[in-house]
């Protein structure tokens, strides 16, 4: 986990000069339709004012995750397109590094700059996300 939140801080970095209408958003919490999973997902992600998306999350089976992808939007509504590190295992014959994920979401903004964020990770439940424009 130490190595992806690395990673991440170094993209923020590399994209902070240029910031102007990106986000920063941080996981916190996943309620699953199954009672098996991790429910506390925390992590922290930058998405670009472009569409690019990159994160880290503690996941659904309590391991550490790093994913990269793009954004689509319409109004409050995003899907995100992209692939997950940390599920290998639990997919064998499809996922051996990478796992593909499509995740849409609603945005309620909270005030002109932070935004609450319901996704729908891969179907496994709902999840609290909120952001900070920047």
């Amino acid at each position: 986990m130490i190595k992806a939140l690395l990673a991440w801080l170094v993209l923020c970095l590399v994209c902070i000069a240029d910031a102007k209408g990106d986000t920063i958003g941080a996981h916190l919490y996943t309620a699953h339709w199954s009672k098996h999973y991790n429910n506390v997902n925390t992590g922290l992600y930058y998405k670009t004012d472009t569409g690019l998306i990159a994160g880290v999350y503690r996941n659904s089976y309590d391991r550490p995750s790093a994913y990269v992808g793009m954004v689509v939007h319409s109004g409050p509504f995003e899907i995100v397109a992209g692939a997950a590190t940390g599920y290998k295992g639990v997919c064998p014959k499809v996922c051996k590094t990478l796992t593909p994920m499509f995740v849409p979401s609603l945005a309620l903004p909270l005030t002109s700059a932070t935004t609450m964020r319901l996704s729908l990770p891969n179907g496994q439940g709902v999840h609290l996300s909120l952001e900070y424009k920047l």
